[in-house]
């Protein structure tokens, strides 16, 4: 018996369940994407849907924003036992590594 759900882990990945001339497609992700959790994939749907915003605004939904990346930083931080001020989002890993790895060439 496998230590994880996998089927149920997979159901939860809406690309997984496509098919191509009647087979199962396989999807052999690298560095430029990934398959999307259909509970982030409703996430960004909720919150484009209720409109966005620019940061540091004064609008509701400026300072929803700002709520909602702050309670997320604080809930990535719990995950990998780091500061909330330690998290920095992107726009995705490559780019984020770029700049670090610029940032550290200075010295």
């Amino acid at each position: 018996m496998s230590a994880y759900p996998m089927d149920e882990i997979r159901s939860q990945f809406p690309a997984l369940g496509r098919t191509y001339n009647g087979l199962p497609a396989v999807f052999l992700d690298g560095p430029g994407g990934s398959q999307v959790l259909k509970g982030a994939m409703d996430a960004m749907v909720r919150y484009m849907t209720n409109g966005t915003a620019n940061l540091h605004g004064q609008f509701p939904t400026s300072r929803e924003t700002e709520k909602m990346i702050q309670e997320t930083r604080e809930a990535v931080a719990d995950l990998v036992n780091a500061r909330p001020e330690e998290v920095a989002f992107g726009q995705n890993a490559t780019s984020l590594a770029f700049s670090v790895a610029r940032a550290l060439s200075r010295d």
